[in-house]
């Protein structure tokens, strides 16, 4: 990936463009909010651990109490401990973070990535195209490769129709794993969280320029 971004970023300065990307400050962004995760989730976990024990003696010690006659008829009430949910978020932020780490530093031999569900109501799609837009010119740097409207990279292939020619689950996929949807693609495995995988779908759907008189063949 280091050699792909070195090119694209000479290839950007013949025509007078800066590349906006930075491979290696994403690949360390990814890393740090990783090893937040995995502190904060352990953190989490170890406090769950010593209330749930801390429950379950006291749960022991009322137990142990009660009569035998109170024992035949007694149901242990569920416990709740609000540390368990807390684990729970932090356990669900430390995968979302570590998968976000394997899917940039791996090339997976095959596509594993589940149908997304992308049906939203309008408003709601519009909201996520916007923050699309966003995430294609200033996160990810895709103008890096691709161009719009004639302006933008060469690398990779234009985007002007892309809502028209693309499948969005074909989209989705394809952003999340490049390798495995086309092993021996030049697109990097940015890294990109499902989310951020979704709104750039919808926005990549909003792009539906007219048809080129003289069309180029894509790059891929």
């Amino acid at each position: 990936e280091e050699e792909i971004w070195s090119i694209v970023g000479y290839v950007r300065t013949l025509h007078g463009m800066s590349l906006s990307y930075d491979f290696e400050a994403r690949k360390k962004e990814l890393d740090e909010a990783f090893q937040a995760a995995q502190q904060e989730m352990e953190t989490a976990k170890a406090a769950f651990e010593a209330a749930s024990e801390k429950a379950e003696a006291a749960q022991a010690a009322y137990e142990e109490s009660l009569t035998d006659e109170q024992l035949e008829n007694y149901e242990p009430e569920e416990v709740t401990i609000p540390e368990e949910e807390v684990f729970l978020a932090a356990n669900e932020k430390y995968e979302t973070a570590k998968s976000a780490v394997d899917n940039f530093l791996k090339r997976p031999k095959k596509a594993q990535v589940s149908r997304p569900d992308l049906s939203l109501p309008e408003e709601e799609r519009a909201v996520q195209a916007k923050l699309g837009k966003q995430l294609y010119n200033d996160k990810y740097g895709c103008q890096g490769c691709h161009s719009l409207n004639d302006e933008g990279g060469v690398v990779g292939p234009a985007l002007d129709r892309a809502g028209f020619r693309l499948n969005p689950t074909w989209v989705y996929r394809w952003i999340l794993y490049p390798q495995a949807m086309k092993k021996h693609t030049r697109m990097p495995n940015l890294g990109i969280s499902e989310p951020d995988a979704k709104a750039l779908t919808y926005y990549l759907e909003t792009l539906q320029a007219p048809k080129p008189e003289n069309p180029s063949s894509p790059s891929e």
